[in-house]
């Protein structure tokens, strides 16, 4: 039986980015976060970059910091604790580069922060109890 990373998202056209972006709690995030890549697309193209999409603030990304990958493979490790991890969506790009004819790709991975400890911006049961006294 194959076993896959509990903490993994799918690496994909950006196009379809909505359907693989996933949402953790920050509390649940793993110290790694493992991308699939489509096996035909991980057997001849090589990641030779990595950028924040969308974001205001940019990040330095080095790839052998941040990256592990065996050639061939379809899992990038990468160290999710150098990801960013503030409560929002975050997506990042790929950039891939054929290894035979050096053309490149892009794939996208996104995911969305959520803390357990956000402010509620309402007050449960409120408005009943405002209608209970206004009828009295």
């Amino acid at each position: 039986m194959n076993q896959y990373p509990v903490f993994s998202l799918d690496a994909v056209l950006r196009k379809d980015l909505a359907f693989a972006t996933k949402l953790f709690n920050i509390h649940d995030m793993e110290y790694f976060l493992w991308i699939k890549v489509d096996p035909t697309i991980a057997k001849i193209y090589t990641l030779y970059q990595l950028d924040e999409v969308d974001s205001t603030e940019k990040f330095d990304i080095d790839l052998k910091e941040i990256c592990s990958h065996e050639p061939g493979r379809i899992w990038y490790k990468f160290n999710s604790i150098m990801l960013n991890r503030k409560p929002g969506q975050h997506i990042y790009r790929m950039h891939m580069v054929n290894k035979e004819n050096e053309t490149t790709i892009s794939l996208y991975f996104s995911y969305i922060v959520q803390r357990s400890d956000t402010k509620k911006t309402y007050v449960y049961m409120k408005d009943k109890e405002d209608k209970e006294v206004k009828l009295h």
